[in-house]
């Protein structure tokens, strides 16, 4: 990924809220922001946060930036932000408004534009609607979290009831997929043995679907290999559940690499001195 668009996920990652600002050109977003609009698709860094925007044109309110608008939202539907439609405004800027020091003085524009923000910061301020009622949202991320403890203690029997009889798992590095056997007697042999796995909880989302629920997270970690290489990765996961008899088993768990502001991720060396 490019370090600018890096430093954008990172940066929207961060944030409270969004306010996003564009003029109309040829009808629509100018294409240059439409280029950054399109790198936040996917990233899953704004999804759920307050965003608002405000579009300005010369022309007047009711013309003013239609096409922006219409093209700004559509761009929006794909990311799953919660769109804070009392802080949306198509603002009229007339060239006259515009001072030598690229200022507004006028006090009309200038209170739109304070009730945007305003309204914008309000709903940042505001709880976040729970996506899944909280005991299942907590039993769901506590067996998410004692499957990375399990990984980590090598605790062969608390894998075994963790996962699911039918359980799968994409490896992040080669995409292979392994069944359940196979990945719990890579764990018993010790052809990965993980001695450090951090989690981030300001990362996950979960969402429940019935007898189903979807995790979506991200871990750092630390492993050694077979051959005594030791590799450190960072990695968004998403993993599958399914709940039987009352308890919630890992039906499946798929990882995707991600860069990493350490310069040793993902690098190979020596675990251990001869």
């Amino acid at each position: 990924m490019p370090r600018a668009v890096a430093d954008l996920r990172r940066r929207l990652r961060a944030a409270d809220a969004v306010l996003l600002c564009t003029p109309e050109y040829a009808g629509a977003l100018p294409g240059s922001f439409k280029n950054l609009l399109d790198w936040t698709v996917g990233g899953g860094e704004t999804y759920r946060k307050p965003i608002a925007w405000i579009d300005a044109s010369s022309r007047p309110q009711a013309a003013g930036a239609a096409g922006a608008h219409a093209s700004l939202r559509a761009v929006l539907g794909y990311t799953g932000v919660d769109l804070v439609e009392a802080a949306c405004r198509r603002i009229s800027v007339p060239r006259g408004a515009i001072g030598n020091d690229g200022l507004i003085e006028e006090p009309d524009i200038r209170e739109q534009i304070a009730q945007a923000l305003s309204t914008l910061a309000g709903s940042a301020a505001q709880p976040s609607p729970t996506l899944v009622p909280t005991p299942i949202a907590e039993a769901v991320q506590g067996t998410d979290a004692a499957f990375f403890t399990a990984l980590l203690d090598r605790d062969l029997s608390a894998l075994e009831a963790l996962l699911a009889d039918d359980f799968v798992i994409v490896e992040v590095g080669t995409g292979s997929v392994h069944p359940r056997l196979a990945f719990l007697e890579a764990i018993r042999d010790g052809a990965v043995a993980f001695e450090a796995i951090e989690t981030h909880p300001d990362e996950t989302q979960i969402r429940h679907y019935g007898n189903i629920a979807v995790v979506i997270g991200q871990t750092t970690m630390s492993f050694v290999d077979a051959e005594g290489s030791a590799f450190r990765a960072g990695s968004r996961y998403t993993h599958i559940f399914g709940i039987d008899g009352g308890r919630w088993q890992l039906l499946s768990a798929q990882g995707t690499p991600i860069p990493d502001d350490d310069p040793q991720v993902a690098t190979r060396g020596p675990a251990r001195p001869d």
